[in-house]
């Protein structure tokens, strides 16, 4: 995933459940930019608040391949290798906890020439999302760690979750301040729904959702139960 490209317009996912009617907003990810230094805002705000920006135009169809939750020993691995055999590149959101366990792995992914995005160092719901500051904390705190082992500090994330009844408009505000592209997903494998989803499970959830999309961002998940999702990339 090139963060200097065009997001997708239509990135949010509304996940399930009933959202109060003072939080709506629309889950549109801000556009991207560099890092940034942030001034915190009273919050919370009833606008979006964001910094211009420009991307470069894709022309035809693409998918972006985005793995959430690792690195993990058994699958992560076996997901490297099925992208080097077909020769695609994709992207890693990746947990500070889980690169912490796995720093080898982690160094694998990055070597191979694969996007590293920051899903958080905690991935914690009950602390991350207490507030936008407490986000923020937690992702530049992966971004650290991420930045000790590659000597890069990815402006690319995801939140856990998805921002869906997750982000209002302060949590956008302050990431953007930040510096900081925020990217869902407009395809889902959902191969999070349980430990061991069927692999053509996977794939014909894939190619549903993708029918007469140009461009996809795919969401599936590299954590450690998720050999399914390995064999459906096979």
């Amino acid at each position: 995933m090139d963060p200097r490209e065009e997001p997708s317009p239509d990135l949010g996912q509304v996940a399930e459940g009933d959202q109060k009617e003072d939080d709506k907003q629309t889950p549109v990810p801000p556009a991207g930019g560099g890092h940034g230094v942030y001034q915190p805002r009273p919050y919370p705000a009833d606008h979006l608040v964001l910094q211009p920006r420009s991307y470069q135009k894709t022309e035809g169809k693409i998918a972006y391949l985005t793995f959430d939750d690792g690195p993990s020993p058994n699958v992560t691995p076996q997901i490297l290798q099925i992208l080097k055999e077909k020769q695609v590149p994709a992207t890693f959101f990746v947990i500070g906890t889980n690169i912490e366990k796995n720093s080898g792995i982690f160094l694998d992914v990055y070597k191979a020439g694969h996007a590293i995005g920051n899903h958080t160092y905690s991935h914690k719901y009950s602390e991350i999302y207490t507030g936008p500051e407490a986000l923020l904390a937690d992702v530049e705190k992966n971004g650290r760690l991420i930045e000790q082992i590659t000597g890069l500090r990815p402006v690319i994330m995801r939140t856990p979750g998805g921002t869906a009844f997750h982000f209002n408009y302060s949590y956008f505000n302050l990431m953007d301040q930040a510096g900081y592209l925020v990217y869902d997903w407009n395809v889902s494998s959902q191969d999070a729904t349980k430990d061991k989803v069927p692999k053509e499970e996977i794939v014909r959830n894939v190619l549903q959702q993708a029918l007469k999309k140009d461009k996809i961002i795919v969401l599936m998940h590299d954590g450690k139960n998720k050999d399914t999702t390995a064999e459906a990339l096979a």
